[in-house]
């Protein structure tokens, strides 16, 4: 059965942006169990300074069934969070986005959403939880090995706007339809970043800019790629 799935974006004020996103989650949900949303259409993107602002979308009901004994889905484990933070944008912040019984975190998951707004639109969209795995996924591999690292947010959903404007950006790109972001570990190279995030991220695309200092992720298909373009 599809979900219907309401996000109503009203802000409090600029000074506690990333708690104020997605007051209102509300789920149709048939009695078959909590699901993940898949979003074969991008909902439109809502101002982040609307207050009176909500969008709807549809998606189809995705039934995550019982836990895969690979190593990937072992690590995520049932309840998924990431600690995260937007460049320019003050401190790490632990979100968790997926409570430990597989429905969604409607407070963490509004809050993601805004951390990966397009900040140059003030626009924000309903982000892909496949996304949202695979930064987690990044961390916890960090975390297996004993290291704990933030995670920094350099470019999340992009509006078309935005994303014409942005040299050497794709005109189909990932960043449009809430499934990609450019990302970077203090500490860590973005070619030890790039190494993590192919081996996790093996269902979507991985771009390693070598000179940049960033890595790209998103949840589109699979493929990887290295830039050695600077600036």
């Amino acid at each position: 059965m599809n979900r219907r799935v309401l996000l109503g974006a009203t802000f409090a004020g600029i000074l506690s942006p990333s708690l104020s996103f997605a007051q209102t989650l509300l789920e149709e949900s048939s009695s078959n169990g909590s699901g993940w949303l898949a979003q074969p259409q991008p909902p439109q993107p809502v101002s982040s300074s609307n207050f009176r602002g909500a969008a709807a979308s549809s998606a189809d009901h995705l039934d995550l069934g019982a836990p895969s004994q690979d190593w990937r889905n072992f690590l995520l484990g049932r309840e998924r969070s990431v600690n995260i933070r937007r460049s320019g944008e003050g401190g790490y912040r632990t979100l968790r986005y997926r409570s430990g019984d597989g429905t969604v975190d409607r407070e963490g998951y509004g809050a993601l959403c805004f951390v990966l707004r397009d900040v140059r639109a003030n626009r924000m969209m309903a982000m892909d939880p496949a996304l949202l795995d695979v930064l987690c996924g990044i961390q916890r591999w960090m975390e297996f090995h004993h290291q704990s690292a933030g995670i920094t947010v350099t470019s999340g959903f992009r509006s078309g706007v935005t994303n014409s404007k942005l040299e050497g950006a794709a005109r189909n790109s990932m960043h449009l339809y809430g499934k990609a972001a450019d990302i970077v570990i203090e500490g860590v190279s973005s070619a030890a970043m790039g190494a993590m995030a192919r081996q996790f991220n093996v269902n979507g695309g991985t771009g390693i800019y070598v000179n940049r200092g960033f890595v790209h992720v998103d949840s589109g298909a699979a493929r990887t790629w290295t830039s050695r373009a600077k600036g």
